[in-house]
């Protein structure tokens, strides 16, 4: 692959992560919120109803459906990620995160320490 090539790839993942949006429910419905890529959040949706089941209970609501969403924008950003990459840094990363000192992409090892590897391009730490 050329550095062009990369750098048309690298700008399609962008824009892919740019416009990834993550919408989870919670209570039915009740509560629907919306994530970036980022895990900003962008939209909340509140049934009105629930609103007579106290502030507690919408916070509850709130957290699950943002949990939800939230994992799922983790799911959908990695894919973008491992698109770009052809799932080569993935093998690295798994490989690192089980303890292994040296893992190989395309043929070539790649030494490190568990957690020290790579930086995960949207700040995440707990892959």
């Amino acid at each position: 692959m050329t550095g062009e090539d990369l750098g048309h790839r690298v700008q399609r993942a962008n824009a892919r992560l740019a416009d990834l949006r993550a919408v989870a429910e919670a209570g039915d419905g009740a509560v629907r919120l919306t994530l970036t890529a980022d895990g900003r959040l962008v939209g909340l949706d509140l049934d009105p109803r629930v609103l007579a089941r106290g502030t507690d209970h919408v916070a509850a609501l709130v957290v699950q459906a943002h949990e939800s969403a939230h994992a799922e924008a983790r799911r959908a950003a990695d894919g973008v990620l491992d698109d770009l990459v052809d799932g080569r840094i993935a093998r690295v990363l798994d490989g690192a995160r089980s303890g292994a000192r040296a893992a190989t992409v395309d043929g070539a090892a790649v030494e490190g320490r568990s957690g020290n590897l790579l930086v995960d391009p949207l700040g995440r730490r707990d892959r």
